[in-house]
């Protein structure tokens, strides 16, 4: 529920300027822009993201995470809205963070956004094996898509796919797990309740004394 999501960090983040610790606004705004983005509000992300970094005050140089994330995702909303240009022009900014896989990744993205078919199946040759697999299979699915190999370019797409569906699944029975174990938390207590107050089970109903 990215609405919920949006709405608590913008809560947050008010809460901060009245007084809380104004130096957690930082990340609060990071992780806002990251729900934006998720809800295609990509003038909100972008706003956020700028004034991470202005609060952060390293526009120009970097020097922790958050900084690395707020760059590396707006070269992600550049590529999203197709600004691949801009996207390589911030890469110069980050190229000293370029062990991060997901600089490196976005530096691939970019420049295979622009047509840069060479540099990019570089970057994916060089870093690819610090890549999360999802990563890796929508990165082949368009590199193979520019070169005109559009069977490969099916093959990866594909994959992508069903990796994402099995993620899906597996997230799906985790929560139903994680509400099975609170189920039976919850009764465990109320039996444990029960019993401390002397009441028995006859015929599925509780009698006390």
């Amino acid at each position: 529920n990215h609405d919920a999501v949006i709405s608590k960090f913008t809560e947050a983040i008010e809460e901060c300027k009245r007084g809380g610790n104004k130096a957690r606004l930082p990340m609060l705004y990071t992780n806002l822009a990251t729900a934006y983005m998720f809800t295609q509000y990509t003038d909100s992300a972008r706003f956020c993201l700028r004034e991470s970094i202005r609060l952060s005050k390293t526009t120009f140089v970097l020097n922790n995470t958050v900084e690395t994330i707020n760059f590396t995702l707006l070269m992600a909303l550049n590529n999203l809205e197709g600004k691949y240009d801009k996207s390589l022009l911030l890469g110069e900014r980050i190229k000293n963070q370029i062990y991060e896989p997901i600089v490196t990744y976005r530096l691939a993205e970019s420049h295979l956004g622009v047509g840069n078919l060479v540099e990019a199946r570089a970057y994916y040759d060089k870093y690819s094996k610090d890549w999360s697999r999802i990563k890796e299979y929508v990165f082949l699915s368009d590199y193979y898509s520019k070169t005109g190999e559009f069977e490969k370019a099916l093959e990866y797409e594909l994959l992508e796919i069903r990796f994402t569906d099995s993620v899906r699944l597996s997230r799906t029975s985790q929560n139903i797990a994680n509400l099975e174990e609170v189920y039976n938390h919850q009764k465990a207590v109320i039996e444990r309740q029960k019993a401390d107050r002397g009441c028995f089970r006859f015929g599925g109903q509780y009698s006390c004394r």
